[in-house]
């Protein structure tokens, strides 16, 4: 539905709940792309990573300056 600012309120709440939910992470990071707000999107994927290095949507993991990802 593309509501993102609904979503985002109910993936906070999820993380709030459990901060190392995989799946709220990575959609919290999906929904704050979708909002065009990449870095906060890139920190949230990067954290959903820490926890599950083998998520698909590690394609969408832009690469810092002299990170290896």
């Amino acid at each position: 539905m593309q509501d993102y600012e609904a979503a985002l309120d109910d993936l906070d709440t999820a993380l709030a709940l459990n901060p190392d939910h995989v799946a709220a992470l990575s959609g919290r990071a999906l929904t704050l792309m979708g909002l065009g707000r990449m870095d906060e999107g890139q920190a949230a994927l990067r954290a959903a990573l820490a926890l599950n290095p083998w998520l698909g949507e590690r394609a969408m993991l832009i690469e810092l300056p002299g990170e290896d990802i």
